[in-house]
């Protein structure tokens, strides 16, 4: 039995009914909203920002503002984030941000200038735009008004008079425009990193309608000398949370699991693990990993035998302490099918001197030696200390 797989309401596919509960899973995990309809046997996927609204108050009402404003609306869509205009504001109720734009030509400046004001709503959108500002050498003034009452934001863009060609100048500026409207409401929402991924580019799974091949047709003997391509592919990610003791300050607890899933169409085995953190010093790994010297008593013992996760190296510690580096692998030996999925659950990381360390960073590897591959985590942990 088959699943039949939508992604904002347009069919993608199909799985097979026994990869459902881990479909599901990862999707919710990753902050898009999932409803799995039983008796259509169908399972929707929408993005997280799913019925979001922006206003965008156009103040110059000129034609750069117009495309700027269609793009905006067309990228913004991806995500499942509804533009509307102050009007349409007005009748359909609560808005989650609102804006205004100002685009035009100034006298006497030669290169593009920006303004930034913001309420108290609007400051993580402002230093995301300043900075980006500041990478494309695009001069920028913020300025901080709480007592703005149409809008969270206003963006005014100055461009020099007599420049020929607009287009790609406003497309880049629209593309920033949409950036941080994302990091604004990413902000607000909380949700995690990947549900901003543009899943309706990734999630074409079985979308290729089969048709039955005659034997001993030219398609059936093309299709023996013509085997499907091997790919050795995975998808790793983090999924944490952070622990802070009240009755102890300065201890910092981070609880973790990191996830290996295998997109490809060829089997991964024997996954070795390397977290590694900046600064070097700065936690201690613990939790289900065992000492190599002690895996075979300590170990999960089964009818198949001993099971778990345990570090490489002997000097594991040292290692840990001198380069910020723990390589784990498993006692067992693992073997991760196409469309499965393998965790090193359990992760426990324990901050080393927390008063001293203003900000720290684990990054995730996983390196397959058999099939000469590796993978980088899509996310990192990070967290920043303050005071």
């Amino acid at each position: 039995m088959d699943i039949n797989v939508l992604f904002k309401g347009l069919e993608q596919g199909k799985i097979r009914y026994e990869s459902l509960p881990s479909l599901q899973y990862v999707m919710q995990e990753a902050g898009f909203k999932v409803d799995y309809k039983m008796r259509d046997k169908t399972l929707d996927i929408q993005p997280g920002l799913s019925a979001k609204r922006v206003s965008v108050i156009p103040l110059a009402q000129n034609e750069m503002e117009q495309n700027v404003v269609k793009l905006v609306k067309r990228f913004l869509k991806t995500n499942g984030v509804e533009l509307i205009s102050d009007a349409q504001s007005d009748k359909r109720g609560f808005v989650d941000l609102r804006l205004q734009l100002d685009i035009g030509v100034t006298e006497h400046i030669y290169e593009p200038e920006m303004q930034l004001i913001h309420s108290e709503k609007g400051p993580q959108m402002t230093r995301f735009l300043q900075n980006e500002c500041t990478k494309e050498k695009l001069t920028v003034k913020v300025i901080e008004n709480n007592d703005h009452q149409y809008s969270d934001f206003a963006m005014i863009l100055k461009l020099p008079e007599g420049k020929s060609d607009m287009e790609p100048l406003l497309e880049k500026f629209s593309v920033m425009l949409t950036m941080g409207i994302l990091d604004q409401l990413r902000e607000t929402t909380k949700l995690p990193l990947l549900s901003f991924m543009p899943l309706i580019n990734f999630l074409q799974i079985d979308a290729k309608k089969t048709v039955p091949i005659k034997e001993n047709s030219h398609a059936y003997r093309k299709q023996l000398s013509s085997p499907e391509k091997a790919t050795v592919q995975a998808e790793v990610f983090f999924d944490y949370q952070l622990i802070l003791n009240r009755k102890i300050p300065g201890k910092i607890k981070l609880l973790c699991d990191l996830h290996i899933q295998n997109t490809g169409n060829r089997m991964l085995t024997s996954p070795v693990i390397c977290l590694r953190s900046s600064p070097a010093d700065s936690i201690n790994v613990t939790g289900q990993i065992l000492p190599p010297k002690r895996a075979s008593t300590l170990g999960v013992q089964t009818n198949a035998g001993t099971i778990g996760w345990k570090f490489i190296y002997d000097n594991w510690l040292d290692q840990l302490k001198e380069k910020g580096e723990a390589w784990i692998t498993s006692i067992h030996k693992v073997q991760i099918e196409p469309g499965q999925t393998e965790t090193l659950s359990n992760i426990q990381m324990s901050l080393l001197e927390a008063e001293q360390v203003d900000n720290f960073i684990v990054e995730g590897f996983v390196f397959f030696k058999e099939q000469g591959v590796e993978f980088e985590a899509n996310n990192s942990i990070s967290v920043s200390l303050q005071g």
